[in-house]
């Protein structure tokens, strides 16, 4: 990943200006650097030309960013007259490189929280947070305004998403709009089409659970991604999801998540809308493989019908890790004795 580079925003506010005051020979010096570099610097050409130490160099940028008058370079917002729904071929998305919220300077919050539109917008996060925001909850905000550069309704549906799930700190908000913006979930349209993909996941995931003996833990984020996909995208139920996990156990000895998504994923990519579906399939797979099995002893056939059914069209070295890692261990130590 390539150095982060910084750059002064334009204009300058009553807060920015009292900074100056506040600021050291060394923050100055670093800002002074910044004046004449348009496009922005990294950090180490900054300490360099300001001749700071890395330390030094990282502490004025907080301060200047603290201050609201320095940004990454390139994490500009949208433009106020760009379509809110903008098609995702064409918007241009922030470049971010740092997931770290910005000491915002006091003066710097005071004076957003005035400006109108802030104004509201702070309101309604504190109507849906059900508290006053402090400091640090303004700073998460503008950082997800700012530095994200989502816009305000954006962020007041993820945080009324994230409170109606009992997640009520604004630092797990962060780190879901931090997830969302990797994924390139940055507009109010896919932001919604995301979260009813993950509701109807939700309705179906203690069956699921059931299913595949998952109990109360937390899912990995692999087994949530497999969900959501078979749910949300696949629109498959527990009947074609649970004939997925019957080959699994039969041929795996496990209730395995990822191997049944193999299965499933090939069955959709083969247009399988049900379980009949499916079912024809495997079926089809069976006879082809056992034309290819005419003329071998019973014992070779049986032996390719196993090893089919295992690697399920995955290829070889896939299909052998799998075996490795589902064998149980009296088969294992069986195995070795042959040897």
């Amino acid at each position: 990943m390539s150095e982060k580079s910084y750059q002064l925003k334009k204009g300058v506010r009553p807060s920015e200006a009292k900074a100056f005051v506040e600021a050291s020979a060394e923050e100055l010096r670093l800002l002074l650097v910044l004046t004449e570099a348009e496009d922005g610097l990294p950090l180490s050409a900054l300490a360099t030309a300001a001749a700071l130490s890395p330390e030094e160099a990282t502490e004025a940028i907080s301060f200047w960013r603290g201050a609201g008058l320095v940004k990454i370079a390139g994490a500009a917002k949208r433009s106020a007259d760009a379509p809110k729904d903008e098609p995702a071929s064409q918007k241009k998305k922030p470049v971010l490189q740092d997931e770290r919220v910005p000491s915002y300077s006091i003066g710097h919050i005071a004076d957003v929280t005035k400006e109108e539109a802030l104004a509201s917008f702070f309101s309604a996060c504190e109507q849906i947070h059900g508290k006053e925001l402090n400091e640090t909850d303004i700073s998460i905000l503008l950082w997800m305004h700012e530095e994200l550069a989502l816009e305000c309704e954006y962020i007041l549906i993820l945080l009324a998403y994230c409170e109606a799930n009992g997640r009520k700190p604004l630092r797990y908000t962060q780190k879901v709009a931090h997830s969302l913006f990797d994924k390139d979930i940055v507009t109010v349209r896919d932001l919604t089409a995301y979260i009813e993909r993950k509701n109807k996941m939700r309705s179906r995931e203690a069956s699921l659970r059931a299913m595949f003996g998952i109990g109360e833990r937390k899912l990995t984020a692999k087994e949530e991604d497999c969900f959501l996909r078979w749910c949300s995208e696949y629109n498959y139920g527990d009947d074609i999801i649970g004939y997925a996990y019957d080959i699994t156990v039969n041929a795996t000895g496990k209730a395995a998540v990822a191997y049944a998504d193999k299965i499933i994923s090939d069955w959709n990519a083969a247009g399988c809308k049900t379980i009949a579906d499916a079912e024809r399939l495997v079926e089809e797979k069976r006879q082809a493989r056992g034309a290819k099995g005419k003329g071998k002893t019973p014992s070779a056939a049986a032996k390719e019908e196993s090893l089919a059914m295992q690697s399920f069209d995955v290829d070889d070295f896939f299909a052998h890790a799998l075996e490795r890692s589902y064998t149980p261990v009296g088969d294992k130590e069986k195995q070795d004795t042959k040897k």
